[in-house]
């Protein structure tokens, strides 16, 4: 085990042994997800999900964080064909993208087996939901799962500025009487 820099230059100076890396990351991986669908079963046919709370099917949940700070030639090269592999084996996937990744937005967007997207919020980066229409058009028809305070969810949902397709994991609702306010509001709402 070793850092970031020096896993990034072994692609160039070992790219065998990161081969190696991969394909025994990719068999450890599978054995996890295996074990973790034979002790928490599907739920009425589906993934009970860290991401997108539930999804039919057996889905793992994924991150393409390597290949954040590398271009997306590097990760065509080396992370879409691990990450296709291991949705495969499976129904799918759900995929997690923070801040310093959104440069990949378009190439994971054709992942082959990828059911969402999760656009993580980092500091020094603008939140998702702020960016959201060209973060959409970007990622097409895929949807997209973020975070949103409940202030600036609450004035989209009154201006009808809200974009379909999109799981809004609302945050810092203060009470359940405002989470039902704005439930009885969405139930409603239409794109």
């Amino acid at each position: 085990m070793f850092g970031g820099t020096q896993t990034y230059l072994e692609l160039l100076d070992h790219p065998e042994k990161v081969r190696q890396a991969i394909d025994f990351a990719y068999k450890l991986n599978v054995d996890v997800q295996r074990t973790f669908f034979e002790h928490a079963p599907l739920l009425q046919d589906g993934t009970c999900s860290n991401m997108v709370e539930w999804i039919p099917g057996r889905i793992v949940s994924e991150s393409v964080d390597p290949f954040h700070m590398t271009s997306a030639a590097c990760f065509e090269k080396w992370g879409r064909e691990p990450v296709e592999r291991i949705l495969a084996t499976f129904d799918g996937g759900v995929l997690r993208i923070h801040g310093n990744g959104r440069h990949l937005l378009e190439a994971v967007a054709t992942i082959r087996g990828l059911k969402a997207v999760h656009l993580a919020d980092d500091l020094h980066f603008p939140s998702a939901f702020s960016q959201l229409p060209e973060l959409k058009r970007r990622l097409g028809d895929l949807p997209i799962v973020l975070k949103a305070e409940v202030q600036e969810f609450a004035a989209a949902l009154e201006s009808y500025q809200l974009e379909g397709g999109v799981l809004y994991k609302v945050q810092h609702v203060p009470d359940a009487d405002t989470a039902n306010r704005l439930m009885d509001r969405i139930r409603p709402y239409e794109v």
